[in-house]
């Protein structure tokens, strides 16, 4: 490196530590991206000052500044997918990111490089392994059916959902069984279709509807939008004032597990206060988002769902406050229109 790429460096360094702000953090981020260089080595490409990236990505980590990390180490790990030392960084970050599943992803193939560098015994004293063995046995501990009752909160992507219109008289007694029998029926078989394991998925159940603790952003999304579009043929056979409609609340945040009074799990915390309230400021087929699941879902995949998501501005809800609510649309499920509530001035 020469000394104008030093002082390149030293120039953005000097950003970070005097103007440490969160819109300053972004412009850093892609002054950083733009100032990336590639060089041809043996047969393939390498980006330059790679050490540098992953000490900065890490600092960023270290700091809170996690959707920052993932940025770029998305980035860099794009250019590199060779680099064991990346993958691992990336899954790291991804771990503390709240996306557990990502993360071992990323720690196997980091331990599989290393194995093809160095060997397998020398492989196992390296960090993907230890990280990928802390991850298998976490998963192994946890016993089916269960939920672990402990006082350390837990990061999910919180889906709540709940019926449109559930009290009407017409639809007392048998209808409403039917109706929530679809609907729970419906949502195992969408679990299992994602590939997952409903019975060691929080839940809790909500008269009309339910909410469901996912690990991973991309399913709660990707649920949503499947159960949508059965509904939308299911209403297809169903007669005027019989349809079913849903509304949904998505919020990352952490919870608490917590046993009830049978000994059965429970959960509790703000953040299921927010995707509750967040969902029932939503009619009929809107996908309502907080900006934590809207920032967290766009700084893991991009683009793919940026376009989707409409700021609808801040409305007011329970005990004075105020929450900023996204709504998800992309042409074929979710509800074009923001709520129909007086927004508060942004």
């Amino acid at each position: 490196m020469n000394e104008q790429e030093e002082e390149r460096w030293k120039v953005i360094v000097t950003q970070i530590v005097h103007d440490y702000r969160a819109r300053a953090v972004s412009s850093i981020i892609n002054a950083i991206l733009e100032d990336v260089l590639v060089r041809t080595h043996g047969q393939g490409r390498t980006t330059r000052n790679s050490v540098k990236w992953n000490a900065l990505a890490l600092t960023f980590l270290d700091t809170g500044r996690r959707y920052s990390s993932i940025r770029i180490l998305r980035w860099l790990v794009a250019r590199e997918q060779s680099s064991a030392a990346t993958q691992n960084n990336y899954g790291v970050a991804l771990l503390r990111g709240g996306f557990p599943q990502e993360a071992k992803h990323r720690f196997e193939i980091a331990h599989q490089l290393d194995m093809k560098r160095v060997g397998v015994e020398k492989a196992k004293r390296l960090p993907a392994y230890d990280n990928l063995s802390l991850l298998t046995e976490g998963a192994e501990n946890e016993k089916p059916e269960k939920v672990r009752r402990t006082g350390t909160p837990s990061q999910h992507n919180i889906v709540f959902m709940d019926m449109v219109e559930f009290s009407r008289p017409e639809w007392y007694g048998t209808v409403q069984f039917e109706k929530m029998t679809f609907l729970t029926t419906t949502v195992r078989r969408l679990l299992t279709e994602l590939g997952l394991d409903v019975n060691k998925i929080p839940m809790l159940p909500a008269g009309d509807g339910m909410a469901l603790f996912l690990t991973n952003c991309e399913d709660a999304l990707t649920l949503v939008s499947r159960l949508t579009k059965d509904l939308q043929e299911y209403n297809t056979t169903m007669e005027r004032g019989m349809k079913l409609e849903l509304r949904f609340g998505i919020h990352n945040g952490y919870s608490f597990e917590i046993p009830d009074l049978h000994g059965a799990g429970n959960r509790i915390g703000p953040a299921i206060n927010k995707a509750k309230r967040i969902m029932d400021l939503g009619s009929a087929c809107h996908i309502l988002c907080t900006n934590d699941y809207r920032r967290n879902l766009t700084e893991l995949y991009g683009s793919k769902y940026k376009s989707s998501f409409h700021d609808c501005g801040l409305y007011p809800v329970k005990h004075g406050g105020v929450i900023r609510v996204y709504s998800f649309y992309d042409g074929s499920v979710g509800n074009p229109a923001c709520p129909p509530r007086t927004r508060s001035e942004k």
